[in-house]
């Protein structure tokens, strides 16, 4: 039986051969119009639910294409066979879900991947992926999807975020990291630089200074959370150990917030009034 599965599966894929070639070389009069269209939606529907670079918009429709050509293929062969006509197109969208994937994967909001490897795949050119590290990351990311598209509220933070410190370089890597914690480290810096000031310590500090050193702190600390994510104890002890060369800004600002805690606690602990000391 599964031998002639596979016979029919061959079948199959040899006439989409032919048709595709047919398609290829003079044609678009070849392509019914019922599949054509059916490929334009789908195609369609994919772009209006997920953020696509336009670029990819071709290799979408390519595939979207193929894989409705391929269906009507198993129209013709099963017309009277409802349950094996179905068997073999949902065979079919999962055999085409990666092809598909791999142009929805490379974005920072479209969640079908990991969130990592989705973003260093949509940085390609400013991490300075060579063809080699941009194809490792996405077979992974295509792994990450498969088990998210089981079951999605699987954690693949760990896997996710081990492909991006074992296939980037030190420097990728860096870079990297840099792109996804910019706007966190640009807002903690502003908020610390303002609290500073409006307490009058600013003037006690070179600014440039002070900034670029908050500046390296706040990133290295980012990396060390993002990377120890699911490892609390492991985060706390690299989080204690940069803390030991916390820039001179940030020992300021934690010296305010010491004197609030201190100042919060003073409001809610009740004092005895002179005129009750005996």
């Amino acid at each position: 039986m599964r031998k002639k599965k596979k016979n029919l599966w061959l079948c199959l894929l040899c006439c989409f051969s032919l048709s595709t070639q047919a398609v290829v070389s003079q044609t678009t009069t070849v392509i019914p119009a019922a599949v054509s269209q059916r490929a334009a939606e789908e195609a369609m529907a994919v772009r209006l639910t997920y953020d696509m670079q336009r670029e990819a918009i071709p290799t979408l429709e390519y595939f979207t294409l193929q894989k409705e050509m391929l269906k009507a293929k198993v129209d013709s062969m099963f017309r009277d066979n409802l349950a094996e006509r179905m068997k073999w197109k949902v065979s079919i969208d999962r055999t085409y879900r990666d092809s598909i994937n791999t142009v929805i994967i490379p974005s920072l909001i479209n969640n079908v991947s990991g969130k990592n490897v989705s973003s260093a795949l949509y940085w390609k050119e400013a991490l300075l992926l060579d063809t080699a590290q941009y194809s490792t990351l996405m077979e992974k990311a295509l792994e990450l999807a498969r088990h998210l598209h089981a079951n999605p509220h699987t954690d693949v933070w760990d896997e996710d975020i081990k492909a991006i410190t074992s296939i980037l370089d030190e420097k990728q890597q860096r870079r990297y990291f840099h792109f996804k914690n910019a706007i966190n480290v640009s807002n903690d810096m502003r908020k610390a630089w303002r609290r500073l000031a409006d307490a009058g310590l600013t003037e006690q500090l070179d600014s440039v200074t002070a900034m670029s050193q908050a500046f390296d702190y706040y990133h290295e600390l980012y990396r060390i959370k993002d990377i120890c994510r699911n490892h609390g104890r492991q985060q706390r002890k690299y989080i204690a150990e940069l803390d030991r060369h916390k820039p001179q800004m940030l020992k300021m600002l934690d010296a305010l917030d010491k004197q609030a805690r201190m100042d919060e606690d003073e409001k809610k602990t009740p004092t005895v009034g002179k005129e009750f000391v005996w």
